[in-house]
């Protein structure tokens, strides 16, 4: 009896060692035919992009000497706008509680500085009356 169930303990296990390399040569198989298939699509797609290139020509591209214009174009000053801007950004900062309270003022170079803007402006204004004839001095 134990003999018995040792041989169909054995042929079973054969008879799944056989199922599993089944499985194992079918996986293998679409496997082959799925990277046969992708090789194939690549394959296609180069000869379309080949086809297609080959029929726009060198027309389709653009010049180097044109493209670096452009990008000649776009960065034009940007270096004073930069610079422009870096004056408006400052940090301050302060260790002692009771200079905390002048941090947002500004300081002196800040104040002469709005006030000599705003100067220049009302010249502006009255040197363009001026010119118009609305300001006479008497």
């Amino acid at each position: 009896m134990l003999a018995d169930i040792g041989r169909q303990n054995l042929e079973k296990h054969q008879q799944l060692d056989a199922e599993y390399a089944d499985r194992i040569a079918e996986n293998e198989a679409d496997l082959a035919d799925a990277r046969k298939a992708w090789q194939d699509a690549i394959e296609a797609a180069r000869q379309k992009r080949e086809a297609k290139e080959a029929e726009a020509g060198p027309e389709g591209l653009e010049d180097p000497g044109s493209i670096m214009a452009r990008l000649n174009d776009a960065v034009a000053g940007l270096g004073d706008r930069l610079s422009k801007q870096a004056e408006k950004i400052g940090v301050k900062g302060t260790f002692n509680a009771a200079a905390v309270r002048g941090l947002g003022a500004g300081d002196a170079a800040d104040r002469t500085a709005k006030a000599t803007e705003e100067t220049a402006k009302n010249t502006r204004k009255l040197l363009d009356e001026i010119i118009d004839g609305g300001l006479a001095f008497s």
